[in-house]
């Protein structure tokens, strides 16, 4: 690998100002240096870029599906309290069956009417 050399120039020597330059070979190979990390930084940032874009996708796809699940099983769940209330309300009925009458005897039996119920 070739040596980077920085050479010091007071002010008045060969440049106008103070500071650190460098020899033709060494800014070329810092230059390229610089150019790469640049390349694989743009690199990196568009691959994080590419996988946040991906999973706030995802993200948002999750959401959409748990907020279908949820309005699915509220629907059911009201569907569920119809039936128990349709259930537990009172109707009518036709019956039909044995009695037994005041004298202890059996007949059978068959009627209409309000019907609830019980369990």
């Amino acid at each position: 690998m070739p040596e980077v050399v920085l050479i010091r120039v007071p002010p008045g020597w060969q440049a106008q100002t103070e500071g650190y330059y460098l020899n033709a070979e060494a800014l070329s190979n810092l230059t390229a240096a610089a150019k790469t990390y640049r390349l694989e930084r743009d690199e990196w940032i568009k691959a994080f870029d590419d996988l946040f874009n991906e999973s706030e996708l995802f993200r948002v796809t999750i959401e959409a599906q748990l907020a279908d699940l949820r309005g699915q099983l509220q629907r059911e769940r009201d569907a569920w309290q119809r039936d128990i209330k349709r259930a537990r309300s009172p109707g009518f009925g036709v019956f039909a069956g044995v009695g037994v009458t005041p004298s202890g005897g059996i007949e059978p039996v068959a009627g209409v009417g309000v019907v609830w119920r019980v369990f």
